[in-house]
């Protein structure tokens, strides 16, 4: 089975590290292949109102510096809200990449953002799930977060 962080925890607990193959997580494939969470806006309203994703992204950054300024804080608030036990989602904070929005940025500005979702599609090619490679160009927008980020006090 495929299944992601905190419940891969949840289940290691229940079943016994002993019963589990692990064949890989995000770290086995970085750099190659980067899992980035990502937010999707249609690009009628990002023309149209591109005030609301700015807002909607400086608050993003902000929250985003915020918690990994705060990782305790973060994990307890987070578990309050979804159930999920503080220690499983410790365990999760030590299997991911949490980057910092001035970084985010500067992947954005290189280029590397892009090539992190092309390799993806790539991959997604080679096993039949998509028939060619979009430029990464033509669906990501940068420049709304590197603005953003500017604008939330980011360098």
């Amino acid at each position: 089975m495929a299944i992601w962080s905190p419940y891969t925890k949840e289940i290691e607990k229940q079943l016994g590290k002993e019963n589990i193959v692990k064949l890989g997580d995000n770290r086995t494939f970085y750099p190659d292949y980067v899992f980035p969470a990502s937010w999707v806006v249609n690009p009628k309203f990002l023309e149209e109102k591109p005030e609301v994703v700015q807002q909607f992204l400086e608050a993003w950054v902000k929250a985003n510096d915020y918690k990994i300024k705060n990782v305790d804080e973060t994990i307890a608030l987070t578990s309050k809200y979804t159930q999920v036990p503080e220690d499983s989602l410790k365990e999760q904070y030590e299997t991911m990449e949490w980057i910092e929005s001035s970084k985010i940025a500067g992947y954005m500005k290189d280029g590397t953002s892009v090539k992190w979702f092309e390799n993806l599609e790539k991959m997604f090619v080679a096993n039949g799930k998509m028939a060619e490679v979009v430029p990464g160009d033509k669906f990501i927008a940068t420049e709304p977060f590197v603005k953003a980020q500017e604008a939330a006090g980011g360098n």
